[in-house]
């Protein structure tokens, strides 16, 4: 069975919905009603405290998690803090279909992506290219 990219976010997003469920959140999804809301995929809200939040869903079958952000070939991120305005939830699903949660505030996924792109760079034998694809290792 072969999965489309939006039909794996949606895996990845109602596993994180029931996960919350479960732990006696509310959650609505906000892709519902809008394709694609911009930079966030979850409103959640705790009963108990009256907080809320808005989630970004990160889903990956590999151990490498694409993050929607693309690098420049000297290695700059474009618009990382703009976009990253929320908490993130990285979903890496096992090929057995179990899942895996990575839950980071937004600092810490600032700082993963930073750090991340930083080594990656680094490490290049070859020349960068424009536009890159920037992911994160589970």
């Amino acid at each position: 069975m072969s999965l489309s990219l939006v039909q794996k976010g949606r895996l990845g997003e109602t596993a994180v919905i029931l996960e919350l469920q479960k732990r006696g959140y509310d959650v609505v999804n906000l892709n519902d009603g809008l394709s694609n809301f911009k930079n966030a995929d979850l409103f959640c809200s705790s009963p108990s405290s009256g907080k809320h939040t808005l989630i970004q869903v990160k889903t990956g079958f590999t151990n490498n998690i694409l993050t929607g952000l693309v690098s420049t070939n000297k290695g700059e991120i474009v618009g990382l803090e703009e976009k990253i305005t929320c908490p993130w939830v990285f979903v890496y699903v096992k090929p057995d279909f179990s899942f895996q949660f990575y839950v980071l505030t937004r600092d810490e996924v600032i700082d993963l992506i930073k750090i991340s792109n930083d080594w990656y760079t680094k490490c290049r034998v070859t020349e960068l290219k424009d536009n890159v694809h920037v992911g994160i290792d589970v």
